[in-house]
């Protein structure tokens, strides 16, 4: 089954009402395009527009989650999108949260970023709280969907283990030597791994966030990509090209246990 999903790369503020703004703004017009579903980066409630500066914090269903679930009853569309969620726990340090809110206005899912970007220099541990469930798919109208957020792409087990028919993945893709390859080439092959698409939708600012937001079919194909600037990219994705090979073929008794590094 075909579905039109909206891909929105944008620069989140440190508002949320602001970026509610924009968001309302992308939702409308992907609405009245025809658009089922709109994806957008993680951190979308609120990033800081100065070095050292904090997140606006709110707690799970407090007014910018009431506000997309208003917002996704009023047009029918799907949306996911990251947000700072006040956690509780000590010292204050909320979770990097990714919200699924269904065309009938409910939250579908809350997925809380279990695998925080510790690495290229930087240590998101500093200002934000693991979480510790795996996320479990989604049912949609057209198939199940799987997610990862942002640094979660870096570890293929997260992605495999969900067996869904596409993934997304939301996030803020820091900029840095070969990031930007680094990102399409997981995209792809996390996409090709699992036989499913996989839709990446990163935010973009001039000194943090590359940009880049792309899609990859089973083949590893690039459905469409957006550049460094503020956009949206439209994908109309067949999921009957999908391709289970892989996934039918695994052996996870031969690799389900790890060893720990040395």
């Amino acid at each position: 089954m075909a579905v039109k999903i909206i891909l929105a790369q944008l620069r989140a503020l440190q508002s949320s009402v602001e970026n509610l703004k924009k968001i309302t703004e992308t939702v409308q017009k992907a609405a009245a395009d025809g658009a089922q579903m709109v994806v957008f980066p993680e951190y979308m409630m609120s990033y800081p527009e100065e070095k050292g500066g904090k997140s606006e914090q709110q707690p799970l269903f407090g007014a910018f989650a009431t506000a997309l679930c208003a917002l996704a009853q009023t047009h029918g569309v799907w949306l996911v999108c990251g947000m700072t969620e006040r956690s509780g726990k000590p010292y204050g340090l909320p979770y990097n949260t990714i919200l699924i809110i269904s065309g009938a206005g409910n939250v579908a899912a809350v997925h809380r970023k279990t695998h925080l970007y510790d690495a290229f220099h930087w240590q998101e541990s500093r200002d934000y709280c693991a979480g510790s469930t795996p996320f479990s798919p989604v049912q949609t109208p057209w198939g199940r969907m799987g997610l990862a957020c942002c640094y979660e792409l870096r570890f293929p087990e997260v992605l495999t283990r969900q067996a869904c028919d596409f993934f997304v993945v939301p996030a803020g893709w820091t900029r840095g030597e070969h990031k930007a390859l680094h990102w399409r080439t997981l995209l792809a092959a996390r996409a090709i791994a699992n036989g499913v698409p996989v839709l990446g939708c990163t935010q973009t600012s001039p000194k943090v966030f590359t940009g880049g937001s792309a899609a990859f079919a089973p083949t590893g194909e690039c459905l469409g990509a957006l550049g460094e600037a503020e956009g949206t990219l439209e994908l109309l994705l067949d999921l009957s090209r999908n391709d289970p090979t892989t996934r039918r073929n695994r052996r996870p008794e031969l690799y389900g246990t790890f060893h720990k590094p040395l």
